[in-house]
């Protein structure tokens, strides 16, 4: 643990600490508190890794203490840290207070979560942690760009949610002004502390702030209030932006008396009153002041919230005639929509680069996927749709169909032990393996990175492959796909090739076929697309069937493939034993299997009747009576008798015409079987 504070506990002045990976070289504006009261200490800014330093020596006291840091910027000429003298946030600061038994994760499942999001951050226990139970946290995440008031609760709600820790957020701790403590551990509780810093990515605001309104999995309930709660956030930070320096003839259009704007104290025009009103205007944010509030609070606020106090009405509706007003002054940007020309938007002129950039009609998976087109492969788990994929894939590099630079293999479904299995098979091919969580890759970063390659022009020729699609989007999403195939679209539409495996649903439909899982859309958008059905397992010797279900190409419309899988043997064994088998032997382990289905539905009728037999020679009336007397119907013993004459049992006929039975020699005559 890093100690090099001084006495009084306040910031040290190292900006590296050694061996940590961590950003300890950007600097955040702090100012720091010196008791309770607001009253600002110093003021200035201190690098993260000052800052981690701070935090890793914790001063030991049985008691809270006061004054601690507000991580951001304070208006110039602000003497408190009110929320209206907030210029900016330099650090998103949250407060996680909850408890074991509540459910509230552990110190170590928190970190590790931070870490799968990809923030980088200080973690730390607070001076309660482990008192009767608690569990908690102060989270710091450093952001890309500093964060405005509005921003900031919507950024704060984010982080909360992506981290799975909404419910044990303090809701008084969600605003810009919000105190982080100094660092204190109760004695009887040194055990308990932590404080770890977080490798990682600087919080991209914006992205952030557009993601907020379409993060999964969310009801539509939610998703409403969500967009509801940005888009006031944003018209709030649009009418703050141009209504500084105008608010009293902002507030005066809409219907406040030009006497109550006048800076001296009078009756407030929202609760009445001598001289309890103030309307100070300070720093031309339309700020009031006044003592009346609920019970005898004060409240105060910045020229929105005086619309609100003065006419009784809510944020919305106060907004709706701020912005009503500042339109008639001509203070606020008309946001009218853009005039589009389409024709300029024609391809022609770039006929022949079209033409370069064309993939001709190359089959880079056997005759099942076409290169410049989107093909699913959908199949259930353990089917073998990544092994033949792999295969094909190998086989298409050695017989120099495709290149093994130009394809990217994105493995987002599998272990530790399974990237390392298939990078040692796909490397020597020039394959590239990626893997989401490896070396900074996130799932998120795909699809922008696939637009990213189109608006480069760097898209011809490659070939990508997602193991599985569930992680690019929600297949049942009707309107998050349709964005993911948009992208997907003009990744191929610019000469790029895209196969995805994705999985089926748990139930098959009436014929017993498997049902690709997935909005209709999925279907609709792409070009090609095969179900994957395990048809035959014969003692480790699978066969799989494939089912062409979508096709804009000259593909096979079925193909059949076989792998042994031994116990023992070794992934690269499992890819080796990938064969491509004709209609002759797919029929035979077609018929295999259905006579082994069979065997199975009837298994119960055909071990009370190889029972019953035992060694005696039976007629067929008594079998069958002796047998129905156990509990099973006449009629399918009738039939089972039939069906396994020869297999299981002989029968002869004897005197007056009557059938005998007798097990076949060498046993009970059904071991074979099972």
């Amino acid at each position: 643990m890093n100690t090099n504070l001084s006495e009084n506990n306040e910031l040290c002045t190292t900006d590296t600490i050694p061996g940590v990976s961590f950003p300890c070289e950007k600097r955040v504006s702090v100012q720091k508190l010196k008791t309770h009261n607001d009253s600002p200490g110093v003021t200035g800014e201190v690098s993260l890794g000052k800052l981690l330093a701070h935090y890793q020596s914790p001063r030991v006291t049985d008691q809270k203490i006061g004054g601690g840091i507000i991580f951001c910027r304070l208006k110039e000429g602000a003497e408190q840290r009110r929320n209206e003298d907030i210029q900016s946030s330099t650090m998103i600061f949250l407060d996680i207070d909850g408890k074991q038994d509540d459910g509230c994760p552990g110190f170590g499942m928190i970190r590790q979560r931070i870490k799968d999001q990809g923030y980088a951050g200080i973690l730390k226990t607070t001076h309660s942690h482990g008192l009767d139970g608690r569990n908690c946290y102060h989270i710091l995440i450093a952001p890309d760009r500093e964060v405005l008031p509005h921003e900031y609760p919507v950024t704060i709600k984010f982080i909360a949610e992506s981290l799975g820790l909404s419910d044990w957020l303090d809701p008084t701790k969600m605003n810009p002004a919000s105190v982080c403590r100094k660092p204190i551990v109760h004695p009887d509780r040194k055990d308990l502390f932590d404080c770890e810093s977080i490798a990682g990515d600087l919080l991209p605001v914006d992205e952030v702030l557009s993601k907020y309104l379409v993060e999964q999995p969310l009801s539509k309930a939610v998703r409403h209030r969500k967009a509801r709660e940005f888009d006031l956030n944003t018209r709030t930070g649009r009418v703050n932006q141009y209504a500084r320096g105008h608010w009293k003839e902002i507030l005066t259009t809409i219907g406040v008396e030009p006497s109550l704007l006048d800076g001296k104290a009078g009756p407030c025009p929202g609760c009445g009153g001598d001289d309890r009103h103030t309307f100070d205007d300070q720093f031309g944010e339309g700020t009031y002041y006044c003592r009346g509030g609920a019970e005898g609070n004060q409240t105060s606020g910045d020229g929105i919230d005086a619309a609100q106090h003065y006419l009784s009405v809510t944020a919305a509706e106060a907004l709706e005639k701020i912005e009503s007003a500042m339109m008639m002054l001509d203070l606020l940007p008309s946001k009218e929509k853009p005039t589009w020309d389409l024709s300029k938007f024609a391809l022609n002129g770039g006929l022949e680069q079209m033409k370069t950039e064309m993939a001709d009609a190359v089959y880079v998976l056997a005759k099942l996927a076409v290169q410049g087109q989107i093909t699913f492969f959908f199949g259930g788990p353990n089917t073998g749709k990544t092994l033949i994929t792999i295969r094909l894939l190998m086989d298409s590099v050695s017989a120099g169909i495709i290149q093994g630079s130009n394809v990217i293999y994105i493995n987002a479904d599998d272990t530790y032990r399974g990237l390392v299995e298939k990078l040692e098979l796909l490397e020597p091919y020039g394959i590239k393996l990626l893997a989401p969580g490896h070396k900074g890759l996130k799932t998120d970063m795909i699809l922008d990175a696939l637009q990213s390659l189109v608006e480069r022009g760097e898209v011809a020729g490659l070939i990508i492959v997602v193991d599985t699609m569930k992680k690019l989007g929600d297949l049942m999403d009707k309107g998050q796909m349709r964005q993911v195939m948009e992208v997907l679209r003009q990744f191929v539409s610019h000469g790029g090739t895209l196969i995805a495996l994705a999985h089926v649903n748990k139930h098959r439909d009436s014929e017993g076929k498997p049902v690709f899982a997935g909005v209709s859309d999925t279907l609709d958008d792409c070009d090609g697309a095969y179900t994957l059905d395990l048809v035959d397992d014969n003692n480790g010797r699978r066969t799989v069937y494939l089912k062409n279900i979508k096709s804009r190409a000259d593909v096979d419309h079925e193909a059949w493939y076989q792998y042994v899988r031994v116990a023992g043997h070794s992934y690269g064994d499992l890819v080796d034993s990938v064969t491509a088998i004709d209609s002759s032997d797919a029929s035979q382990a077609v018929s295999r299997a259905q006579q082994a289905s069979e065997i199975q539905n009837d298994k119960q009728f055909i071990q009370v009747i190889a029972e019953t037999i035992g060694n005696e020679s039976l007629s067929k009336t008594k079998l069958i009576k002796v047998v129905a007397d156990k509990g099973l119907p006449r009629r399918t013993i009738a039939e089972v008798l039939e069906k396994y004459d020869g297999d299981l049992w002989l029968s002869q006929i004897g005197e007056h015409n009557r059938k005998t039975y007798q097990l076949i020699e060498g046993g009970d005559g059904s071991q074979h079987l099972f």
